[in-house]
């Protein structure tokens, strides 16, 4: 999950939808959680349910962008931030690990309070839903696992293919780590290199520490 930076608010809206334009020119077409680009039908998506929170409707500070998949799971599920993970205030990139197949879990390596909040965030957004996961098998529609599952296989391909990751620019990607190598080369949705050495050990950004 990448992290995103939403910027100044351009507000002040009376509509929330009216901050799709700012939000796309922002964040891309992108899903903030499942990171798929999405040309159509990517909705403004409130933190914090307008449900539960009305006057956090209009609030450009409760905004990101999601996909029907991931504004479907979530709904309207009463949300104490601190809680989860979120893309616009954590260091997403380094919470969670991609493996074979495109299944999400906790990075390795995180405290248990870290694991845990990852894991009650890949479930909340029905990032755990994939075939054979009991409990947790997506519907028809929900094809997130399909596309990390493509980008996966992509990524494969360059590794093992002629020139495998010689023509890399990244020298971190060079190195050996199987998964960071191959993640780096996905391109197709937006995953970058995550083990630059200047990476911070704390996942809070903007000056707050969680490790």
């Amino acid at each position: 999950m990448r992290p995103v930076e939403r910027g100044a608010d351009p507000g002040p809206f009376t509509d929330y939808k009216h901050a799709a334009p700012h939000l796309r020119l922002r964040l891309g077409d992108y899903c903030s959680y499942c990171e798929r680009q999405i040309e159509t039908h990517l909705a403004v998506e409130h933190l914090r349910p307008k449900s539960h929170d009305p006057g956090l409707r209009n609030t450009w500070s409760n905004f990101l962008l999601a996909c029907v998949n991931c504004n479907s799971c979530k709904c309207d599920t009463p949300i104490n931030l601190q809680e989860y993970l979120w893309p616009d205030v954590d260091n997403t990139m380094l919470a969670f690990q991609y493996e074979p197949g495109g299944i999400i879990t906790a990075s390795v390596g995180l405290s248990a309070g870290l694991v845990g909040k990852a894991q009650e965030t890949i479930r909340l957004l029905g990032l755990d839903m994939y075939p054979g996961n009991p409990g947790r098998e997506p519907s028809i529609s929900d094809q997130r696992w399909l596309r990390r599952q493509q980008a996966w296989q992509k990524a494969e391909r360059y590794r093992t293919g002629p020139t495998g990751l010689r023509g890399s620019a990244c020298p971190y990607c060079r190195r050996g780590d199987r998964t960071r190598r191959v993640l780096h080369l996905v391109g197709s949705v937006s995953w970058g290199c995550r083990h630059a050495p200047a990476a911070p050990r704390s996942l809070r950004r903007n000056g707050a520490r969680l490790l």
